[in-house]
């Protein structure tokens, strides 16, 4: 039964990104967009039935907003079952993978992806090389979480509008907990390992607790000490990170390969469009 339900989850994450997909090539044109990919917790197996399906998207510019040096695209779509695809310009999302922002390179490990077809070989060598882009900065990915971290903290029983109704009915945010929680243990694990894939997933000791956070919140009492024992945690991670990981592992070389992928796609992205205008139909091969 279990496999059943799972193929069924997937199936319907699968349906859910191409959706998003779709909904950016009716908004920025069917040959500007390279690939939407899921991130948030599905990726790491922590999502409930009710959880949003939320995605990234890269985009290509034409030669003409490059060559007119035009601001790269970086906004939210929204979808309209109300979720999200926060779209970049695929040159700003490349800058997110190479600054270690972590809700960004989960995107490089997702298993639900839709993209463009004549620009796949592109993103597979991306996806080939996404321990070296993960990796290249440990002690600044380390950082990044940290301060992701502390804005969950900060969130805690912050009033935004649209959490009232669960700041009234348990006195803070208990997604922002779990949050934290699973930050707290990305940290660890990563300082463990340097390994970002494997840091991801949550350990499987630790899995139906952080789990049970997000569906059967804690009382406020609790939850408020919890909050205070994770932060002071992440901090001691990070502590530990600038005592041990080295600050640059490969980042040059990281640096190196983004680079040089992007020219090779653009240069796809110009030669495609070449031939776009020119009616080569009456040449013989």
């Amino acid at each position: 039964m279990a496999s059943i339900v799972n193929a069924e989850r997937d199936k319907r994450l699968d349906r859910a990104v191409a959706a998003h997909y779709h909904e950016c090539e009716n908004k920025y044109g069917e040959g500007n967009v390279w690939v939407t990919m899921l991130y948030g917790s599905q990726n790491y197996g922590l999502d409930t039935p009710d959880s949003d399906v939320d995605t990234k998207t890269m985009l290509l510019p034409s030669v003409r907003d490059v060559v007119l040096g035009k601001p790269m695209v970086s906004t939210d779509l929204v979808m309209p079952d109300g979720a999200l695809s926060n779209t970049k310009d695929f040159r700003a999302m490349f800058q997110n993978y190479l600054k270690g922002n972590i809700n960004f390179v989960e995107t490089l490990y997702t298993t639900w992806f839709t993209c463009n077809e004549k620009y796949y070989s592109f993103y597979q060598r991306l996806r080939n090389h996404r321990d070296l882009v993960a990796n290249s900065q440990p002690r600044r990915l380390a950082h990044m979480a940290a301060g992701m971290a502390n804005q969950k903290y900060v969130a805690f029983e912050k009033p935004f509008e649209s959490k009232k109704e669960v700041l009234a009915k348990y006195g803070y945010d208990p997604k922002q907990l779990h949050h934290l929680a699973r930050l707290r243990w990305f940290l660890h694990t990563y300082n463990a390992h340097m390994d970002f894939e494997f840091a991801l997933t949550p350990p499987r000791d630790k899995f139906d607790w952080l789990y049970s956070l997000k569906v059967d919140p804690l009382p406020y009492d609790k939850a408020k000490d919890l909050k205070e024992t994770l932060m002071a945690a992440i901090n001691d991670e990070v502590t530990y990170a600038d005592s041990f990981l080295p600050e640059e592992n490969r980042r040059q070389e990281a640096q190196d390969f983004m680079d040089d992928l992007a020219v090779s796609l653009f240069n796809e992205m110009f030669w495609n469009g070449l031939l776009g205008t020119f009616d080569l139909s009456h040449i013989e091969i």
